[in-house]
């Protein structure tokens, strides 16, 4: 999310010779001056990721993810694409540049990529305004990467219009500039049982890898603890652990909140509702954070249910025991699928912050009563909910009291 720095409006002049002395890194939007948040790991990987299969087939020079493009309006906007495919010409001029601004007497990137952020002012800002902002500056392609939906949307200058084509799991997305790009995307592959996951990424890891064209796959969690190494066979994935929501302490089961990353978390709702028409108050939104641990799926899953619970219930908004019904749901289904001769791993998991490596270990990572996380450590945690069974508190105080 943005914020727009003061509502003086700036020239393209002004905006190219502003210079606060700190890191910052600002957008001008109608004149504005608007401060723009660190970009996400997720959308700062794709980025990347994108950057490293466009260089077959373009020298690394006519490839960018730091400059900034002029766009039409009524009043001077400034846009910082998170990647952006130069000719030879435009690369030419701005390797004689230093703030690398791309002004209206330059030529216009042939490709613009953005990578959409949660939150509907930015699916605006992608979807809509960049949508005609870039047409009308002459761009040829502009793709639309959108994770949040697995979902991206080419759009190819026609005419001074853009045509679209969509792509989503499976798909083979193709450009209109770079034909020889294959990319396809498999998604939710994350969610396949133990037994197919073991089939396929390592039974037939090499047919896999013989395919002729640039692939994403999404793997389960549990099967990069298995001892056949995905690694030798894939090469090192990219990880996407839980949001961090807790202060690490190896040696506590217990673990405080870490408050403003847990504020980050409830932000995930925020982006998509109107908060204060929907809960009744903000502790309701908090405890939704707090009951996710981090699992961003987990948190649409209670927030869906609460939603559903406050209507039935003929509430104008949802209330605390709303939501502590939707916990409760959940936590149910979860002692629903746990055998019982998990409970004391799961209490191990708890004060050792490790899960085993073994099949058990594997089991307990893919039905999520156990969570990854990384950072500075990379340690595991049980699932809150599951730290809610009365099962799980009794093998916990039998485990502490060896």
């Amino acid at each position: 999310m943005t914020q727009a720095l003061s509502q003086t409006l700036l020239t393209f002049e002004e905006y190219c010779a502003y210079d606060d002395g700190t890191d910052t890194r600002y957008q001008l939007e109608a004149g504005v001056l608007t401060p723009m948040p660190p970009e996400s790991p997720r959308n700062s990987r794709i980025a990347l990721w994108l950057l490293t299969h466009f260089l077959p087939f373009v020298p690394l020079n006519q490839l960018t993810n730091k400059a900034e493009i002029f766009v039409g309006g009524s009043r001077a906007t400034c846009r910082l694409p998170d990647l952006m495919v130069l000719s030879l010409e435009l690369a030419a001029i701005l390797e004689t540049e230093t703030r690398e601004p791309i002004t209206f007497d330059m030529p216009p990137p042939l490709l613009v990529v953005e990578v959409v952020s949660p939150g509907k002012k930015n699916e605006d800002r992608d979807y809509r305004y960049k949508r005609s902002e870039y047409a009308a500056r002459g761009i040829i392609e502009y793709w639309i990467v959108d994770p949040g939906k697995s979902h991206v949307m080419i759009l190819t200058l026609v005419e001074g219009l853009y045509e679209e084509k969509n792509f989503s799991g499976g798909d083979r997305i193709q450009s209109e500039i770079f034909k020889e790009l294959n990319l396809i995307i498999f998604d939710n592959l994350d969610r396949v049982p133990k037994g197919v996951s073991d089939h396929l990424f390592f039974d037939y890891a090499a047919q896999l890898q013989e395919l002729h064209c640039t692939l994403i796959y999404t793997v389960p969690l549990a099967a990069l603890y298995s001892p056949r190494n995905m690694s030798n066979t894939f090469g090192s994935p990219n990880i996407v652990p839980m949001v961090n929501i807790f202060h690490f302490e190896r040696d506590r089961c217990d673990l405080a909140y870490n408050e403003p990353v847990l504020a980050k978390m409830a932000s995930v709702i925020e982006q998509r509702v109107d908060v204060d028409a929907v809960f009744a108050d903000r502790e309701s939104l908090l405890e939704l954070a707090r009951s996710s641990g981090g699992h961003v799926r987990q948190l649409m899953q209670i927030m869906q249910t609460s939603c559903l619970t406050a209507s039935t219930r003929g509430h104008a908004k949802i209330e605390k025991d709303d939501v502590l019904y939707a916990v409760n749901k959940a936590q149910f289904e979860f002692e629903r699928l746990i055998p019982a001769e998990y409970y004391p791993l799961l209490a191990q998991t708890c004060v050792t912050k490790n899960v085993s490596k073994d099949e058990t270990g594997q089991l307990m990572l893919f039905n999520t009563s156990v969570l990854e996380y990384n950072g500075t450590n990379r340690w595991n945690d049980v699932n809150p909910l599951v730290k809610k069974i009365d099962a799980f508190q009794q093998s916990l105080e039998a485990f502490q009291a060896l």
